[in-house]
């Protein structure tokens, strides 16, 4: 995922939040792109996800085709998922800036957590079974016009 570069001077959601890919372990296969805005923050407004069956057995692709006027997600050349705002200020498309690349596993969380194992009301559910959890990456590439 990629974060703007002025988080530190502006904060979150203001620096924009662009998430290339995010699996979610308790619905495999279930791969969704999204963006965090100012206008559009917290329950995650701006998302589209594709069932990728294979996804722990086969590499892919997973792309964000990032212009001034859109942002487009691909997986394996088909595309997904398009933002394309109509009205464009500091509030609907903080894109215009510098963002730099994340790449973790996150457990748990409003996305992430399993309600069948969750405690006291909180967003904490994992596996207690789960020991350890892997991420492969073939390549990263960034390319710019």
């Amino acid at each position: 995922w990629m974060l703007g570069s002025n988080i530190t001077e502006v904060g979150w959601p203001a620096c924009g939040e662009i998430d290339i890919m995010e699996h979610v372990g308790k619905n495999p296969g279930a791969v969704h792109s999204s963006l965090h805005t100012p206008a559009s923050h917290g329950n995650t407004q701006h998302s589209e996800g594709i069932e990728v069956p294979d996804f722990n057995e086969e590499f892919h692709v997973y792309e964000a085709q990032w212009t001034s006027e859109r942002i487009v997600f691909k997986i394996d050349d088909t595309t997904f998922y398009t933002f394309e705002p109509t009205q464009k200020t500091s509030d609907t498309w903080p894109f215009n800036d510098k963002f730099f690349i994340i790449m973790n596993i996150a457990m748990g969380g409003n996305l992430g957590s399993d309600p069948q194992y969750e405690s006291d009301g909180l967003k904490n559910g994992i596996d207690p079974d789960l020991s350890n959890a892997r991420m492969e990456i073939d390549y990263v590439r960034v390319y710019s016009n």
